[in-house]
């Protein structure tokens, strides 16, 4: 279940750096890094190995949300109509 995001994640992040957005991906992955870390000291004691790839797996849909989001606001902003 984590492959397809860990796809979409890269395929997200290299349009968002063609469109000149570092910064925000940057945020974006430090903020996905604390929530795998926070399973990593969090989840593992209690579940084991499924809750490192819970972690994984929840950072990547967060991941993709907020890329989406980004794209969202920037499709909107340069939209002339």
């Amino acid at each position: 279940f984590i492959c397809p995001f860990l796809y979409l994640d890269t395929t997200l992040s290299s349009i968002l750096q063609g469109l000149g957005m570092a910064g925000r991906i940057f945020v974006s992955n430090v903020v996905c890094l604390l929530i795998r870390l926070l399973f990593v000291f969090f989840a593992i004691p209690v579940i084991g190995m499924q809750g490192y790839l819970w972690g994984i797996l929840i950072s990547q849909l967060v991941l993709a949300g907020i890329y989406f989001f980004c794209l969202y606001r920037f499709f909107r902003q340069n939209t002339v109509f």
